[in-house]
């Protein structure tokens, strides 16, 4: 199992590779199909799901398992029900399905996983923004903030990580138009303060 795990150092050249080729074949279009494919952010998936296992987790209790994108796990908050990008369940610990009684917008939907499976889990979003960043940090921001919102507000002792990847320096997309590879001379967020 162990040969599968995947490096930071690693991932990031792939993604870069992988979106310079892009930009380079197809231009904006080309990079823009890339990123919704998911392939570069699944990639970063596999970075936290290696690092788990590097630190003694068993990988039998990360969901969905390494190199796999199905088997998410859709918890159940306050506002709303999320696939959850990368989860660590107990060791043990079986989904108990539920009706919600918390007061929240969900109340009275079924939980499939239950109250004490979904507080004990371990959960962690993984992002990246390799563009726009000035032009979304509102967004960014407030969607950040809100997902930990919604779980905490009906889970409080749950355990939530976060694994963000901001360019520092953003493919500038005029550039990209005409298929050459650029980076845009303002770091990312400079523009928003």
């Amino acid at each position: 199992m162990t040969t599968n795990l995947v490096s930071l150092p690693d991932a990031l050249k792939e993604i870069k590779q992988s979106i310079e080729t892009a930009i380079k074949t197809g231009g904006t279009e080309a990079k823009n199909n890339l990123i919704r494919t998911q392939k570069p952010i699944k990639l970063l998936h596999d970075v936290v799901k290696s690092e788990l296992i590097r630190n003694k987790v068993n990988p039998e209790l990360i969901k969905p398992a390494l190199k796999q994108s199905s088997g998410e796990l859709a918890l159940s908050g306050f506002f709303k029900r999320k696939d959850q990008d990368v989860c660590v369940v107990q060791n043990g610990l079986m989904p108990i399905e539920e009706v919600l009684k918390t007061d929240g917008i969900l109340y009275g939907e079924k939980d499939e996983f239950g109250f004490d499976f979904t507080e004990k889990a371990l959960s962690i979003n993984v992002r990246s923004q390799l563009s726009s960043s000035a032009k979304n940090f509102d967004t960014l921001y407030e969607r950040t903030f809100a997902e930990a919102l919604n779980l905490h507000l009906r889970c409080p002792k749950m355990v939530l990580g976060e694994f963000y990847m901001i360019a520092v320096r953003e493919y500038d997309s005029n550039e990209a138009n005409n298929n050459e590879v650029k980076f845009r001379k303002e770091k990312g967020i400079e523009k928003h303060k």
